[in-house]
């Protein structure tokens, strides 16, 4: 249960008090309406009796009386009816509220500490409303307080006639009203007015009253000390009333007397027609109930509703109405009266709720007249009321019920033991169930001691109150009255618990008494009241389960405001339970919330949800977390809390729910309803709107926000439509055949033209590639400005991301577009509308400090934002937006999010239609569409550099979203025509690159920079002009110095103005080796004037090349010898050169290219000139097909001349067609002098020039061997395929390849033996072995169940050397498959697949084969000796098995080479067994 401001003691204490009735004459009513209050009204804040008094029990033992209250009831109030009791009991609830409304204090943790001061205001209100009862006297009336102004004509007439009324209403049994007994106690109270009245008077009338009455009853009150003239009140004065009041409705608590007819008389409120179960068992009941599911116990039989069912409901009709006369107080007719319960019942509460609030209090008007002094004369009349008339009384009547029940003690056994003997079974009836139950009156002796019980309780002798409450539940139990039964085990509980810590609660008493009062009596009133006492006790010892399965047993009761308290109070007692159970309070304030809601407590409602909210927040209970946020986005928006409702609405559309798509949709419509409403409620003028509303819709993918500085700028050509091309036709007569090329002849015939350099949303980022062209930016960056690289140097970024190196500011320039990939993901499963998309920005001009937005207007003189008219996400679709902004002035860029209108055809679409919703609200729903925004907000990487860092969660900075706007820059175009991407192994393909300069400004100088310079080359001049074929050039090593990684793109004129464009021949070359191949080319060129951040600009690109296999050319030299020169001569200046050409094509390539043709081949060297011999030009060009190897013998003769300059490298050709290629000119030089023969022939003359090694058999031969073949392409032309070879030969009789083929790697060897990578050669050959066996086997398997096969191994050494040899065996044998009996044997089942791996370590193992024996041999085998080996096997089924899974290991012997590795031998091919089945 919640914290209380009482502990349980007072709780009892002011639920149980002495009862007063009160008549008050006309003229003290008067008196009493100065202060705007009656007399109980007025007296009843001092009713409290702070002193302590002594009591008497009739046995003469002295107790205390401590904290003693008296409740004081006026007589003319009548009980409100049915509705104005749930009407009061709801406005109490409803008008007590939490004073602290922190969110903080929703959590369990503060709410273990929190108070429910709404379940007090409404305990103690229900306990002032309950009917009293003929079952129990402590709520009867014990005295009469008859209250008459002095100012009356004749006090003491007036006090004799309301006696004597008091007397005749007593005897007429008023239907509300109970008195304990016949001749209550009676005081005479003399009510004296101050102000007006004569003091002398009143003493008169006091003193006669004495006389007549007794001084212990009667007394003077003199009130009214302050004259008020109704003016503002005095602010000192103190106000003990303003405590107890309880506001009211003035239109909803009236009733008229007809109202109550039926109320007075109700079939529980009489004993005489409550129906009680006779056959009920208590124990049985409190079996059930404790066993059962802690719900109440339904029965058969009407349940017969009681005077206060809290039913929010219209009350039903009484059945019994009709057949229970009415009852009239005085016997005859009596005019109605109409009543308001504020007149009666206003001041319900008898204390002040610290904890909660009662809504907004007027200004006070009542008690204005009344001083301190009279604050005190009030006090000593309750005091003299109390302890020297009440209690007084009391005594006196406990000594006589007393000596009552003493003397009938003995009668009572003589008539019980009788009553054993002569009582009869059951009568008839009692089949039913349900009889009348037994009736005592109000003077019977049963009574007795219960009567003697509840006025020991009144005065707080609670041991002697147990006892008598005990023989009275004894008693009850023996004559089956189940009622009064019902009631005495309750007051006997609480007594119990009253008495004294030392005794032990009796809960099983309190269990049985609601139960009786549930299943029995059908008495729900009085069984809630059990409840809330019982609960009371149970907490104060610190016991709370129990009381939680109490509260939750009374949950089934039709009234919704009574099951919320209850169950919010269940949830309570499960949070203090040790250890606390968070998910049952959860739950039950879930159901406390639910109930609150349906009896229209939509604060209280809202507070339970939000409490049970934290609990089930983030603990991934989706579809709990949906219903609670619904829950409380409804009951916030019908209390206005429009803000809370859009957060609790939001909170169901920001993850990706588990509700059915129909369900997501009504979500969706709740928000835009709430959202459009409260936008509506803020002001219009945009200049008092600080910002954009943040839509929950679509989820932004943070981390995956990209950025491009410079985005698709080929759509700015758009403004250079009429381009200035420097240099249309570029003709060449120096390639291949000496064809003319013609550009735009060229730009006519091939349409492919392939763009480089372009930054696309498309790519992904390489890592390992943005590494590679930073290394390559600083190279171009150190060649060009010929320094070392600056601190400050930051490197080109294409596009940021999340990977990239965001730490410092990027950089974009005026006029260009920037582009921004936003990827957003639609959590829900209903479609999502998003209209006119754009991008947020903030803009800081440069030199000033005042930003720029465009959050309300576009400001598209500032920044050119595109718009994206429509953009739709499917359900649970994630998505990219790609947006451009472009920058007209310098300055400052920070992107901050996306602007748009969310709307959704699941609204008012299909899924719609399955909804029950008028066609207003379908058509209203349809035009919902709200405006807003979605932020960005990207961070760095994690920092994990200090221990700081490392310990906590911190990332770096991260500035992808907030760029630089520098001045305009030139902005450099690239694209090919018809670029290759596969190419045949050396094939040389030329085609042509534009260069288009974007920008309004001058590009000054362009490099290019490539890791593999030898893959294209724009061409240079020749290097001399002659008709030999022999060119020297004496410049030779300082051209090839110049080619190097990064070089200057000849462009014409030096650059390129503005909105111009020039045209390049590009020769390609394909790649020596077959295979795929990244090629990157990075273009850097700079403006004339650098007077921005950015001093240059790169253009990036990797081409991905696949070249196939084409023509491999392997070349050897060697001395010639003439035969007519003596043996032992030679001739020094000739050489034979052999040139093998072989074509390698395959597969696909090889069906296209059946043919290759050699039609020229050039020597470069500085001392041979190449001639032809075997093969000359009236023979024609080399013919070499698909499969075939073509030999070519040259003559390659020193050049004369030895005093000439070595360093002078000379050209010679020859030729085997009509026109002759120029080697010496671009562009085969060029892949000549990149190519890796002629890095080997240069080392060489190198280390000639050193001396390091012997002239005699080196020579420096370059072999450039030009190809050719061709094929039909798809429109049945012929195209032509050319290429280049180079071979280098550097020594003589050395054959060397221009084509390298791909290693294949060795696999590692399975055994623990180490295989010598020399055994790849011929050491597998030492030893060869073979395997002797039979080739079938026939066992009876029915028989014996194994059968032994013997294998043996012959080893023979192949070498004139001693081996030492081993030899291990496994189990596996291969790709064996054993065949059952049972299986058919066709051909397919029969089918063998032999795996060609070598290693049997691979190869799968049946279970039918085991080898036995020893498996593996160490021996020495001698040279060209031979050895055998005998292995057996054990095999359980027949089938075919492979018997070759040895390994043979062999090396020469340690003696011979001491420390050599064993090599795995040459496998001998699969033998197989067949082993069948006789049986």
């Amino acid at each position: 249960m919640a914290q209380c401001t009482q502990t349980a003691f007072e709780f009892i204490q002011s639920a149980f008090c002495p009862m007063v009735a009160v008549m008050c004459s006309e003229d003290a009513d008067k008196v009493c309406q100065k202060n705007n209050l009656s007399f109980v009204e007025m007296v009843r804040p001092f009713c409290h009796l702070t002193s302590e008094a002594h009591a008497r029990d009739p046995s003469g033992v002295i107790h205390a009386v401590r904290n003693w209250r008296i409740r004081l009831v006026e007589m003319s109030a009548t009980h409100p009816p049915q509705h104005v009791v749930n009407k009061l009991l709801s406005e109490v609830v409803s008008r007590t509220q939490p004073l602290n409304t922190d969110p903080s204090t929703l959590t369990p943790e503060a709410q273990m500490k929190a108070s429910a001061p709404w379940f007090e205001a409404f305990r103690d209100c229900f306990f002032q409303l309950v009917k009293p009862s003929d079952h129990e006297f402590i709520r009867h009336f014990l005295a009469c307080l008859i209250v008459v102004s002095s100012h009356h004509p004749d006090p003491m007439n007036a006090f004799a006639t309301m006696s004597s009324q008091q007397l005749e209403q007593q005897s007429e049994q008023h239907g509300h009203f109970r008195w304990f007994t016949s001749t209550v106690f009676k005081y005479y109270l003399l009510l004296h007015d101050v102000s007006v009245g004569e003091e002398s008077k009143a003493e008169a009338v006091y003193q006669s009253m004495k006389s007549v009455y007794g001084s212990n009853a009667c007394h003077l009150l003199q009130i009214n000390s302050v004259h008020h003239t109704g003016t503002n009140p005095r602010p000192n004065l103190p106000d003990p009333w303003s405590q107890f009041i309880i506001p009211t409705s003035e239109d909803t608590l009236d009733w008229d007397d007809d109202e109550v007819g039926a109320d007075t008389q109700t079939v529980e409120d009489d004993p005489e027609n409550c129906a009680v179960d006779e056959n009920f068992d208590p124990e049985a009941a409190v079996e059930e109930t404790e066993g059962g599911p802690g719900r109440v116990r339904s029965s058969s039989g009407p349940i017969l509703i009681g005077p206060l069912s809290f039913d929010d409901s219209p009350e039903p009709e009484d059945k019994l109405e009709n057949e229970i006369p009415q009852k009239n107080l005085s016997g005859k007719q009596t005019p109605k009266h109409h009543h308001h319960l504020a007149s009666h019942y206003r001041y319900f509460s008898s204390r002040h709720f610290s904890g909660g609030t009662r809504g907004s209090s007027a200004q006070r008007n009542h008690g204005l007249c009344l001083s301190l002094s009279d604050h005190d004369r009030i006090k000593i009349f309750v005091h003299e009321l109390g302890y020297r008339g009440l209690l007084q009384y009391i005594e006196r009547l406990m000594r006589h019920l007393n000596e009552q029940i003493v003397s009938r003690k003995g009668l009572h056994r003589y008539f019980s033991g009788a009553k054993k003997w002569f009582s009869g079974g059951k009568p008839a009836g009692l089949a039913s169930g349900l009889v009348p139950g037994i009736i005592y009156t109000s003077d019977a002796p049963e009574l007795y001691q219960r009567k003697l019980g509840d006025l020991a309780f009144l005065v707080q002798n609670y041991e002697l109150a147990y006892n008598c409450y005990h023989t009275a539940k004894r008693d009850f139990n023996n004559e089956h009255a189940w009622f009064y039964f019902a009631g005495a085990l309750e007051m006997a509980a609480i007594s119990a618990f009253m008495a004294s810590y030392q005794r032990s609660y009796p809960t099983h008493y309190m269990e049985t008494s609601i139960t009786t009062y549930l299943n029995a009596c059908r008495q729900h009133q009085f069984a809630i009241r059990a409840t809330l006492l019982s609960t009371e006790a149970l907490k104060s010892r610190n016991i709370f389960l129990d009381p939680a399965m109490q509260f939750m047993r009374m949950t089934a009761e039709d009234s919704d405001l009574l099951c919320a308290l209850l169950l919010e109070q269940a949830a309570h007692c499960f949070l203090h339970t040790n250890p606390p159970m968070i998910r049952k309070y959860a739950f039950n304030m879930i159901l406390a919330g639910h109930r609150y809601s349906k009896s229209a407590q939509r604060k209280h409602s809202l507070r339970c949800y939000r409490q049970a909210l934290y609990v089930y927040n983030e603990k991934s209970w989706h579809l709990a977390e949906d219903h609670i946020n619904f829950t409380l986005g409804r009951q916030s928006f019908n209390l206005r809390l429009l803000e809370d409702a859009q957060t609790f609405f939001r909170q169901l559309l920001e993850y990706e729910s588990l509700q059915v798509p129909e369900q997501q949709a009504s979500y969706l419509r709740e928000f835009l309803f709430v959202f459009k409403q409260l936008s509506d409620m803020k002001p219009k003028e945009k200049s008092q709107v600080e910002r954009l509303s943040v839509l929950p819709l679509p989820l932004i993918e943070q981390d995956l926000t990209r950025v491009i500085p410079c985005y698709q700028h080929g759509l700015l050509q758009s403004k250079l439509r009429e381009r200035k091309v420097m240099n249309n036709t570029h003709e060449s007569k120096d390639n291949f055949l000496n064809q003319v090329f013609t550009a735009k002849d060229e730009l006519e015939k091939n349409h492919n033209w392939t763009f480089i350099g372009l930054a696309s949303f498309e790519d992904n980022l390489d890592l390992k590639l943005a590494q590679h062209w930073i290394q390559l930016e600083q190279e171009t960056f150190e060649s060009v400005n010929i320094t070392p690289l600056p601190p400050s140097f930051r490197p080109h970024m294409p596009y940021l991301s999340c990977k990239t190196d965001n730490t410092s500011r990027p950089l974009c320039v005026v006029r260009e577009t920037v582009g921004v990939e936003v990827v957003l993901k639609n959590p829900l499963k209903i479609p999502l509308n998003l209209t006119n998309l754009l991008l947020l920005w903030t803009f800081t001009p440069e030199n000033q400090q005042e930003s720029i937005s465009n959050e309300f207007s576009s400001r598209n003189e500032v920044i050119k934002t595109e718009v994206i008219k429509s953009f739709d996400i499917n359900g649970t679709e994630t998505k990219p937006a790609r947006l451009t902004l472009i920058p007209y002035q310098t300055g400052r860029l920070h992107i901050t999010g996306i602007k748009y209108s969310l709307s959704s055809v699941a609204i008012n679409g299909p899924i719609e239609e399955k909804f029950s919703t008028s066609t207003a609200s379908n058509s209203a729903m349809a035009a919902v569409s709200i405006l807003g925004k979605n932020d960005l907000v990207v961070k760095g990487q994690r920092m994990n550099n200090t221990k700081a860092e490392k310990t906590s969660v911190i990332y770096g900075k991260d500035y992808r979203l907030n760029l630089e706007v520098v001045s305009a820059m030139p902005l450099l175009e690239v694209r090919f025509a018809g670029f290759p991407s596969h190419l045949l192994c050396n094939e040389v393909v030329q085609t042509v690159a534009e260069f288009t300069n974007c920008s309004d400004c001058h590009l000054e100088k362009l490099y290019i920079t490539t890791p593999n310079p030898e893959f294209f080359t724009f061409g240079r001049a020749p290097l001399s002009a002659g008709e030999t074929t022999t060119v020297s050039d004496g410049k030779s090593d300082s051209i090839v110095d110049d080619i190097t990684r990064v070089s200057e793109v000849p462009i014409p004129e030096g650059g390129l103005p503005p909105g111009s464009s020039t045209k390049l021949p590009v020769w390609v070359h394909g790649h020596k080796k077959p295979g795929r191949f990244k090629r990157e080319v990075l273009f850097y060129y700079v403006p004339p004037e650098n007077t921005s951040l950015l001093r240059y600009r790169v253009l990036q690109h990797a081409f991905n090349v696949t070249t196939n296999s084409s023509v491999g050319v392997h070349a050897t030299a060697r001395r010639n010898r003439h035969s007519a020169l003596s043996q032992s001569s030679e001739d020094q200046n000739q050489l034979i050169v052999a040139l093998d050409v072989e074509s390698l094509v395959r597969g696909d390539v090889a069906r296209k290219h059946i043919e290759f043709s050699v039609v020229q081949v050039s020597c470069a060297s500085r001392k041979w000139i190449l001639q032809p011999l075997s093969h000359h030009k009236t023979d024609g060009a080399i013919k070499v097909r698909y499969g075939e190897t073509v030999m070519v013998q040259f003559k390659a003769t020193k050049r004369q001349g030895e005093c000439s300059s070595t360093a002078e490298l000379h050209f010679s050709h020859v030729c085997f067609v009509e026109s002759e290629i120029p080697a010496s000119s671009s562009p085969a030089v060029d892949f000549f002098f990149r190519s890796d023969s002629w890095q080997e022939q240069k080392k060489l003359s190198q280390t000639k020039e050193a001396g390091s090694v012997d002239d005699a058999s080196q020579v420096d031969i370059g072999l450039i061997v030009f190809w050719q073949t061709s094929y039909i392409d798809k429109d049945f032309q012929q195209q032509i395929v050319n290429g280049q070879s180079h071979v280098n030969i550097s020594r003589l009789a050395e054959t060397v390849s221009a084509l390298t083929q791909a290693q294949v790697q060795p696999t590692e060897p399975v055994s623990n033996e180490t295989v010598s990578p020399s055994g790849l050669n011929n050491q597998e050959l030492l030893v060869k072995y073979s395997l002797r066996h039979p080739a079938s086997l026939q066992v009876d398997f029915s028989t014996s169940r194994l059968a032994r096969l013997s294998v043996e191994l012959l080893l023979h050494n192949c070498c004139s050397k001693p081996v030492d040899v081993f030899v291990e065996l496994f189990s596996s044998v291969g790709n064996s498959t054993a065949v059952l009996e049972d299986k058919p044997t066709d051909a397919q089942d029969n089918f063998f697949s032999f795996d060609t791996d070598s290693s049997p370590a691979s190869k799968s193992s049946p279970t039918s084969l085991t080898w036995i024996g020893q498996t593996s041999r160490r021996f020495h085998l001698p040279s060209s000796g031979s050895s055998s080996l005998v292995f057996r096997a054990l095999v359980t089924l027949p089938g075919v098995y492979n018997m070759n899974n040895f390994r043979v290991l062999a090396k020469l012997s340690e003696e011979l080479e001491p420390g050599g590795s064993m090599v795995l031998q040459k496998p001998c091919p699969p033998s197989f067994v067949v082993v069948e089945n006789t049986s």
